[in-house]
């Protein structure tokens, strides 16, 4: 018996949401890049069904490697991940002069954390603080630095440890016997633990006994301040020995006035050569000869004065004046001799800048004046 036989392109599906599909034409439409439809299907489920779209979907993660953080991708599990570019914008740290935009990366800091987060939504103006950004809802943290918690966890792990074992050790002096004894008594005599175990047990070697017996050395200077007492007084007694010894400058003060000069020495016209560092008063006899000589004015103290008083013997009118400095006359005139015998030229000035290592350096600034005897 003959049978009529559709054919394949005849058949008609119904959807009830899309309307009439020729079946052959329908199917075809399904297969993308040339790929049957359960080649398709393949990627979307493993072999017992379970939905598996980690096979086509990205996997993301976050990298961070010195100091930069990446946002990084692979489409296989056993591949290796690449940096995503072109994608998101790192922006780097947070700044309240910035309106960030979509997809930009942003590390906010609070101590030694750092944290990142993706900006969701454009901003048109920039987020007054990083407190504002953080509680945003137009921000998204994607990762934190965990080595900020690790180092304060750390560090509070620290401090109990500290206080536990100062607890510890002040408990264990207070016990008898303690666990310092028992390590001191088992290591024996000249062990730094043993110096410890003395001390606690306050022995002849003990450096807290010491320490007690120089206090009590201390003590003995209590009698000694007396004679500061002593000095005290003397200060407030009338007169005392402080003033005493002040009326003495005083006298020697004096002294040094009558003389009318720093040295107040005189050197006699006996003599021809007057050496200017142990005298600065002279009297010249120009009956002793024609020159006169003064040597070491380099050893003079700055500004020294001196006074020279030339006695003339009425015969001579020429005379040498010989300095180891240089001497400036006022007007630049050198003096001479009237030859009136009994007269007397005086001569007086001051050593200027004299150097001690150079016996020419000092200049001897001097004027003069003539003195008739009646």
């Amino acid at each position: 018996m003959a049978q009529t036989r559709p054919r394949l392109e005849q058949i008609v599906f119904k959807s009830a949401k899309t309307g009439a599909h020729n079946i052959d034409t329908y199917l075809e439409a399904a297969e993308f890049g040339n790929r049957t439809l359960a080649q398709l299907m393949g990627d979307l489920f493993d072999a017992n069904g379970n939905f598996a779209p980690e096979a086509i979907v990205p996997e993301f993660r976050i990298s961070q490697s010195g100091g930069q953080i990446q946002l990084q991708y692979r489409t296989d599990s056993s591949a290796a991940f690449t940096d995503l570019i072109g994608f998101f914008n790192d922006r780097g740290a947070f700044s309240t002069s910035t309106a960030y935009s979509a997809l930009d990366l942003v590390t906010t800091t609070s101590g030694s954390a750092t944290t990142l987060y993706l900006v969701k939504t454009d901003q048109q103006t920039p987020f007054a603080s990083q407190a504002d950004f953080i509680a945003s809802s137009s921000t998204q943290q994607l990762l934190e630095s965990p080595a900020g918690v690790l180092a304060d966890v750390q560090s509070a792990r620290d401090d109990v440890l500290q206080d536990a074992g100062f607890i510890a050790v002040s408990t264990d002096l207070q016990a008898t016997p303690s666990k310092i004894e028992t390590v001191s008594n088992s290591l024996g005599t000249g062990q730094a633990v043993t110096v410890v175990g003395d001390d606690l047990a306050l022995g002849a070697s003990s450096n807290i006994t010491k320490v007690a017996t120089d206090i009590a050395n201390v003590n003995l200077v209590g009698p000694n301040i007396s004679a500061v007492t002593t000095v005290a007084n003397d200060l407030n007694a009338t007169p005392s020995n402080i003033a005493n010894f002040v009326g003495g400058l005083d006298a020697t003060i004096d002294d040094l006035t009558i003389q009318g000069v720093a040295k107040g020495a005189i050197d006699s016209a006996s003599t021809t050569t007057f050496d200017m560092s142990t005298a600065n008063n002279y009297v010249f006899d120009r009956a002793n000869g024609a020159t006169l000589t003064l040597s070491n004015s380099h050893l003079c103290a700055n500004m020294q004065p001196f006074t020279i008083v030339i006695k003339e013997d009425g015969t001579n009118t020429s005379l040498t004046i010989q300095p180891t400095g240089q001497f400036k006359w006022q007007d630049g005139s050198v003096p001479t001799l009237s030859g009136v015998s009994g007269s007397r030229l005086v001569i007086s000035g001051f050593v200027l800048d004299p150097d001690p290592n150079n016996s020419t350096s000092a200049e001897i600034i001097a004027g003069f004046i003539s003195v008739s005897t009646p």
